[in-house]
């Protein structure tokens, strides 16, 4: 069932019985009421907005982050208006620091405790966005981090980009469908991907195994389907795969660092509160290294690094045998000599934090990347970079008057576009699958 915004949401319905068939719509009109219709379809707004971006698109994805935002400003509006449309403010003025406000309103409206109140900081408030007050006095400070991809990652990525458009056009030269892997034990530095863009571009020729500097690109004519390929359209695949840059982790780290000191120049340890980082990262980080970092922090007695405790955030789009869903993994770091915090916790003056995340499910385990070869699967190393992009054009077949075709997309990045042959002509109907199943905003 298609609703007034164009879009299915029969996969968000209430299974408990909460809420009405239509509250999932209700979540999307929500955010279209705090944003404004205009500013959403991009009259008054700015290129590359990444809210603009999800509000254009009408997957089922898409959809879910919408829902999860509308469906934290609606829990909201009561008590925090006003902070709400300023903070929406704050959202349609830029790009850059766009994500790190609308996290804000995704947090506070997912952070619940048993006794106390969650309230925005004031306006201007340095070194925390949220405190939860307690009824005995004590509170809770958290301070509220946005970490995307890392900039290291985001360079593999347009990279990789470039290579597979390399290799649609050699193709379409060549006459031939293929598929291109690149793997490397060593990171692939920018000026190897450079040599390889040109190579492939303009000498790829026969297919098979070539090395360069460490890296091995082998290519590969895509092997017989069941459907038959389009012949105006060359269905490709590429795939790559190296180790981390060296400083990528450092970085993440550094960030953690940062983030903390600046909280501990504006909140200085007291046994009066508790400080909180509440960080997301994105969902290609190896969280297990920014947890080992917290933890030594927290387990210095002899220092005071600006914070108390660390919720990591990490959500991030996986798949089962039959759908996918947003899978958010929540890991908690916390200093266990803050007397403070003990004696409240013991006095019973405080309870515990806790998340219901806007959409989708909560884990205590991070996801993890799997790569399947046929029947053979295996769990890509955390430490790794991974990249997959295909667009396969498979031709419709009559059955019985009609002609019919599958959309369908077995992988994040791989996307089965159907196309109508008629004659000489063929028509293409592209799939309406997002390109990579990555959160944009939750």
């Amino acid at each position: 069932m298609i609703d007034s915004f164009g879009r299915d949401t029969s996969h968000l319905r209430d299974s408990k019985g909460e809420h009405p068939p239509e509250f999932a719509t209700h979540c999307i009109a929500a955010v279209e009421e705090l944003f404004g219709k205009a500013w959403l379809e991009g009259a008054e707004g700015q290129p590359g907005h990444r809210l603009q971006k999800l509000w254009e698109r009408k997957d089922w994805l898409s959809t879910c982050e919408l829902f999860g935002l509308g469906k934290c400003i609606l829990l909201l509006t009561p008590k925090h208006n006003i902070w709400l449309n300023q903070t929406a403010k704050k959202i349609k003025s830029g790009v850059a620091n766009a994500h790190g406000f609308i996290t804000e309103i995704l947090t506070c409206g997912s952070i619940r405790t048993n006794k106390g109140e969650v309230y925005p900081a004031p306006g201007n408030q340095k070194g925390f966005d949220f405190v939860v007050d307690f009824p005995s006095g004590f509170k809770y400070y958290i301070s509220i981090k946005s970490q995307g991809m890392a900039l290291h990652e985001l360079t593999f990525h347009e990279l990789g980009d470039r290579l597979k458009e390399a290799f649609a056009q050699r193709l379409e030269f060549l006459g031939v469908d293929g598929e291109l892997y690149l793997q490397s034990t060593t990171h692939i530095d920018s000026d190897v991907f450079e040599y390889l863009i040109k190579f492939v571009g303009s000498v790829l020729k026969t297919p098979k195994t070539y090395t360069y500097r460490g890296c091995q690109l082998i290519f590969r004519k895509l092997p017989k389907s069941d459907k038959a390929y389009a012949s105006c359209y060359r269905s490709h695949q590429v795939t790559i795969s190296c180790p981390h840059h060296r400083n990528t982790l450092k970085n993440a780290t550094s960030k953690l660092a940062d983030a903390a000191k600046n909280m501990g120049l504006h909140l200085p340890c007291s046994d009066d509160y508790f400080r909180y980082l509440w960080i997301r990262v994105h969902s290609s980080t190896e969280v297990a290294v920014l947890e080992e970092a917290a933890k030594k922090m927290l387990d210095d007695d002899l220092r005071d690094y600006g914070f108390d405790g660390v919720f990591f955030i990490q959500p991030s789009v996986i798949r089962t045998e039959s759908s996918s869903e947003i899978n958010t993994y929540l890991s908690v770091a916390a200093a266990g000599l803050h007397q403070g915090y003990n004696r409240a916790i013991k006095e019973g003056r405080v309870s515990l934090i806790t998340m219901d995340v806007p959409v989708g499910g909560l884990s205590l385990k991070p996801s993890e990347l799997h790569i399947t070869n046929g029947k053979i699967t295996v769990p890509l190393p955390s430490n790794y970079y991974f990249y997959q992009k295909a667009d396969m054009y498979f031709l419709m077949e009559r059955d019985g008057d009609e002609m019919v075709g599958e959309w369908s997309s077995p992988a994040s990045g791989i996307r089965h576009h159907i196309v109508y042959a008629d004659g000489h002509k063929e028509t293409l109907f592209p799939s309406p699958a997002v390109e990579v199943e990555e959160t944009l905003i939750i």
